[in-house]
């Protein structure tokens, strides 16, 4: 025999003040609901109404719940809130649904129906506003205690209210069976397109990175047609209605939003690979058509714009609802979208600049320096030999080149030239002349180099300048990536981008003679550059690698003058500027102090141990720097073992041959508190140079021998951050080695724990070690 139904029936004496309460508590929780930002599906729309109504049906089922399930749904609520509004209003839940079963309450049904329904709507918004409601305990808690407060209700209905409640349940189960399975099949249909998709982007990516055009566009458009048919299918109006179901719905938004991505960025990209070939901007007499650069730049921005929605479409897609795989992978593409944005934006400037620089509006002069390691000069070498090059209307020429020591001769006497800055670098290379082109590099940094390039070139003969490009025996290499083999008359084998680095090196010194050697790098750059320039490259984008290597090497660095490219330059670091300090910061800057080139037998190998307390800030570190000459004192000609500098130098005296001088420098983020060469105290000269304190002293290597520099300084850094370092890299025939060591300290200054790292420092390294 089946129970009947409790009825509540309103009883004579029932107060109209309960009445009206119970009626506008449930209202109450409604509107409260729709303050709520949870979002289980995602639309906006669609997640008011069903926040809306999970609060009005939990304040109707907690009308008619007995108390034990009032009980349970309020302490659900409780574990699962976590502010403090939240953790009050679930607790202000139990103890209302506590005192509905209380003897006194129990005999006042409207007073237990008052009460229901507070704890029903109570909880309900405590569930709302109180947890970042995503798959995971706060869930399972918001629907187990929804369900028992359900049930609870349902037993304690009329007849024909249970009638409704069950006919509504089935039809929502339904509603949710088709809806998912039509989107499952929806998902299932668009699987190979998608696959195929992201295969032929894939392919179109590696394609434009080895600078086959076509392929590129083939592969593009290829995937930007199975993107757009997958889109179309998991988009398709019976896919639809998946939408508005919770968890599902916000996973089915996600996917859509990521294919509409997709599909947009995929057609961006196929079109710049088409407008944005350079490998066909330059033509057969080596103009570069600036008309083809200006569409470029327009499809480049395209990509960019693209990507800016696609960027915030994935950011719209994010959800705490999505399931574990689908929010890795969105969280993989808003990382890989994130780490490309930089590049296009670098791009799309870069484009934008080539007009200037290439004398669109006006003619563009700019002088070259041919720079050796052989002989170390800051950062780009020794530069024995210059050339000149005007941009006029896309149309690059080669205007003149010759040795460095035909800019000392000309022009006015190096007397009576004038350096008006800057201010650092007249301080601490005025001693050395700075007038004369022979020591003009020895500043690390590439725009005060190219300043005071600008300054004399105009005093040594030349015309005033629009920017200062420096390469060396790797960029040389680099660019013949480009052009292919040249060939020059004092040498029997073609120069290629194999054998360049060690001709240019090593070999020219052992097996051709004085006159023919000292015009040798001019000659092999210039004749690169007129390869360049006379439009005989076969490829910019097949040799992109290399020149980004040579780039970043800082053997080939570019600065120019006017203000609408020097960010750029900046930002890619292509002028070879020393980067700002931040943190510990750490650069070794030999000058070659003999005029020879025995720096290609110089080996550096850096040992730094630091010792970090990330409580305090505190830094106690350790360099040593370890010199070795492995020339020999005899049997190399002079060119290695030689001295060439006057005896009317800053330098007291001459070394002998086979000795290598150099004038060591050490920039720093502190001052040394100790110093010592070779184990004894040594005195170090201190100054300051672009916002770091410098450390100098002049030093000789004995043929065969080596010699260690130790140096020792305390410093501070944030406390509550990590552990930041920055190492400049010098451009040397062989590279530092760098050993670094960071030990971390307790408060009690125990070890926590120590990371070592090693370094090839063949570029600029910034380094970070956590702090746990």
């Amino acid at each position: 025999m089946r129970p009947i139904a409790r009825v509540h029936r309103q009883r004579p004496g029932v107060h109209d003040a309960d009445r009206v309460a119970t009626s506008l508590i449930p209202v109450a929780a409604t509107a409260a609901a729709l303050l709520s930002h949870v979002r289980p599906t995602g639309t906006i729309q669609v997640d008011v109404v069903l926040t809306a109504a999970f609060a009005l049906l939990a304040s109707l089922a907690g009308r008619r719940a007995r108390p034990p399930a009032l009980l349970i749904f309020a302490g659900a609520a409780v574990a699962a809130a976590s502010p403090v509004g939240a953790v009050v209003a679930a607790a202000l839940a139990i103890a209302l649904a506590i005192a509905s079963a209380f003897p006194a309450s129990a005999a006042r049904p409207s007073q237990c129906t008052l009460l229901g329904a507070s704890v029903g709507g109570l909880g309900a918004n405590s569930f709302l506003h109180g947890t970042d409601l995503a798959l995971g305990s706060a869930v399972a808690l918001g629907i187990g205690g929804t369900l028992i407060l359900a049930v609870s209700a349902y037993r304690n209905c009329t007849l024909s209210t249970r009638r409704v409640a069950r006919y509504s349940a089935w039809g929502v189960v339904t509603f949710c069976v088709i809806a998912t399975g039509a989107w499952g099949y929806a998902l299932l249909g668009a699987r190979v397109d998608v696959t195929d998709g992201i295969d032929h982007f894939e392919a179109g990516i590696d394609a434009a990175r080895d600078g086959d055009s076509e392929r590129a566009e083939a592969e593009l458009n290829a995937a930007a047609t199975s993107l757009h048919a997958a889109r179309n299918t998991i988009s398709a109006p019976w896919a639809w209605p998946v939408r508005v179901l919770p968890v599902v719905g916000a996973n089915a938004r996600a996917i859509d939003l990521i294919a509409e991505a997709a599909d947009d960025l995929s057609r961006s990209a196929a079109a710049a690979s088409d407008a944005a070939d350079v490998d066909t901007f330059q033509s057969d007499t080596g103009r570069i058509d600036l008309d083809a650069v200006r569409r470029a730049e327009r499809a480049v921005t395209a990509v960019e714009q693209a990507m800016t929605i696609a960027r915030a479409r994935l950011d719209d897609a994010r959800s705490p609802w999505l399931v574990a795989p689908l929010a890795h992978r969105l969280a993989e593409a808003q990382g890989e979208l994130a780490d490309a944005a930089p590049l296009v934006r670098n791009a799309v400037d870069a484009f934008r600049a080539a007009p200037v620089l290439l004398g669109e509006s006006q003619p563009r002069r700019y002088l070259v320096l041919f720079g050796t390691p052989d002989e170390a000069r800051g950062r780009t070498g020794f530069p024995g030999n210059w050339a000149e090059l005007v941009a006029t209307k896309g149309q690059v020429t080669l205007s003149g080149f010759g040795r460095l020591r035909e800019l000392n001769q000309a022009g006015l006497d190096p007397v009576n030239r004038k350096l008006t800055g800057p201010a650092e670098y007249l301080a601490r290379y005025g001693r050395f002349t700075p007038e004369t082109w022979h020591n003009v590099a020895m500043s690390p940094d590439g725009p005060t180099v190219a300043d005071v390039v600008a300054q004399l070139y105009p005093q040594s003969g030349g015309a005033k300048i629009d920017g200062v490009l420096t390469i060396d025996p790797v960029g040389i290499a680099a660019l013949l990536k480009m052009t292919g083999p040249v060939s020059v008359t004092s040498f029997k084998e073609p120069i290629t981008s194999a054998n360049a680095v060690d001709f240019l090196t090593r070999r020219q010194y052992l097996e051709l003679a004085n006159d023919d050697r000292i015009d040798l790098l001019a000659e092999v750059g210039v004749a690169t550059f007129e390869r360049l320039l006379a439009g005989a490259a076969p490829g910019f984008v097949a040799a992109a690698d290399e020149l980004g290597d040579a780039v970043t090497g800082n053997h080939i660095t570019f600065v120019a003058f006017d203000d609408r490219v020097r960010p750029l330059l900046s930002r890619t670091g292509i002028d070879g500027a020393l980067p700002p300090v931040n943190g510990d910061d750490i650069a070794v800057i030999t000058n070659n102090a003999g005029g020879n080139k025995i720096d290609f037998f110089l080996r550096r190998a850096l040992d730094y141990r630091v010792s970090w307390r990330p409580d305090t800030g505190d830094v106690t570190a350790t360099l040593s720097i370890n010199l070795t000459n492995a020339a020999p004192s005899t049997g190399l000609p002079d060119a290695f073992l030689g001295n060439a500098i006057d005896r009317g130098s800053p330098f007291e005296s001459l070394p002998r041959p086979g000795v290598n001088r150099q004038w060591l420098s050490v920039y720093s983020a502190w001052t040394p508190t100790a110093a010592t060469l070779d184990g004894k105290p040594v005195l170090l000269q201190y100054e300051t140079e672009l916002g770091r304190r410098v450390s100098s002293l002049l030093i000789d290597i004995d043929p065969g021998a080596a010699r260690t520099l130790t140096l020792t300084w305390n410093g501070q850094l944030p406390v509550g951050g990590d552990y930041t370092l920055g190492f400049t890299a010098q451009p040397l025939v062989n590279p530092d080695t760098l050993a670094l060591a960071v030990t971390i300290l307790e408060k009690d200054d125990a070890t926590r724990r120590t990371e070592t790292r090693v370094f090839v420092l063949d570029r600029d390294r910034r380094i970070v070690v956590n702090r746990d």
